[in-house]
């Protein structure tokens, strides 16, 4: 038995920010193209810093922020 690991297959990965559709991971040949609310925000080389820059960009949301009174 091989202790290679599968390669992943080509794709689409979708995150939701509750009911909300938040960002697009794309696997391409040249790494994880990241889609930020129909914008591209960049390519990682792997699966884990893509994640990474998603939760980066979506702290600076205006939509997750709450007033201080």
């Amino acid at each position: 038995m091989s202790a290679r690991k599968r390669p992943r297959p080509r794709g689409f990965q979708y995150l939701y920010d509750g009911r909300e559709l938040m960002a697009v991971l794309e696997h391409k040949a040249d790494g994880w193209h990241v889609i930020l609310r129909n914008q591209k925000v960049g390519v990682c080389a792997d699966r884990v810093a893509a994640l990474r820059l998603v939760d980066t960009h979506a702290k600076g949301n205006p939509h997750d922020q709450t007033k201080v009174a």
